[in-house]
């Protein structure tokens, strides 16, 4: 699943990574069940990834899902 904001959301710079997981987990279904895993400055983007077990699932371009720990 991908989404996207249509509405910036404001964080607090101190604390990016807490203040968006904190959102994730408030306002996305199965929000809990989210990790972050990146930020990419270029894009302004953050990437949270869903846990299963407390293990990452991550899409790789061959369309193989690869858990990591």
């Amino acid at each position: 699943m991908v989404g996207r904001l249509t509405k910036s959301y404001p964080l607090e710079a101190k604390a990016m990574r807490d203040s968006a997981t904190s959102f994730v987990r408030s306002s996305v279904a199965y929000g809990t069940d989210y990790t972050f895993w990146k930020y990419d400055s270029k894009h302004n983007e953050m990437t949270f990834v869903q846990t299963y077990k407390e293990h990452r699932s991550i899409r790789r371009h061959n369309n193989r899902v690869k858990t990591m720990r």
